[in-house]
């Protein structure tokens, strides 16, 4: 699925908004794994609008998508949101890694190795190194 595909324009204001006010924990996860292809060499963007929603974090060549969830992830209504949000992203292909601040917070190197070990997952799946 190309790229242009998968961007949805008509969250894109939001995702703007989104950038502009990372959270501590998304901008940390940002600026020590995910900018610039210091994940393995692979291109992350941030607030990603694809398919109706927002992906925090988002690969496009390994279909990776990277959530960082603050403790609103933890009510009800919340996680059935998610579980409905994550399912319609698996079905198009897309494969999910979900955090939480305090993984990302307290144990940055944890998050990292988590996300370098789906990295390398998808690239055995698909018969390619970075």
């Amino acid at each position: 699925m190309s790229h242009r595909r998968i961007y949805d324009p008509r969250k894109a204001p939001r995702a703007a908004e989104l950038r502009a006010a990372l959270t501590f924990a998304e901008a940390r996860l940002w600026k020590h794994a995910l900018r610039a292809g210091s994940m393995k060499g692979y291109s992350f963007h941030r607030q990603w609008p694809m398919f109706g929603y927002i992906a925090d974090f988002y690969c496009n060549p390994l279909k990776l998508v990277i959530e960082v969830d603050g403790p609103i992830h933890d009510t009800p209504e919340q996680v059935e949101h998610d579980r409905v949000r994550d399912a319609a992203l698996h079905g198009k292909g897309m494969r999910i890694l979900r955090l939480t601040n305090e993984d990302v917070i307290q144990h940055l190197q944890s998050a990292i190795e988590a996300i370098e070990l789906v990295v390398e997952e998808i690239e055995r799946e698909e018969g390619r190194s970075s």
